[in-house]
């Protein structure tokens, strides 16, 4: 599992753990497992979206804007103005 945490300048949005979780970037998707390779890079507005923890069926969507993320071995930080939770 991966830690995760979504942050707008207001509050902790998301404080949690999934598999994994895919975010827009300036060069396109990527998706962001444990153990990946250290980065930090800028968002590009778009959709992130990973599976909810414990459940195999659901994934949570999330349309942001530009922002920042920072990757390292078991954590994503990802740094937006703005996010809107997609139902």
């Amino acid at each position: 599992m991966i830690n995760i945490q979504i942050i707008t300048p207001d509050k902790i949005i998301i404080n949690d753990q999934t598999k994994y979780i895919t975010v827009p970037t300036e060069y396109g998707e990527i998706q962001i497992l444990k153990n990946h390779t250290p980065l930090i890079s800028k968002l590009s507005e778009g959709v992130i979206y990973f599976p909810i923890k414990n459940n195999k069926t659901s994934i949570k969507k999330m349309k942001i804007d530009k922002g920042f993320i920072e990757i390292n071995e078991y954590s994503v930080t990802i740094l937006v103005e703005n996010i809107e939770i997609i139902k």
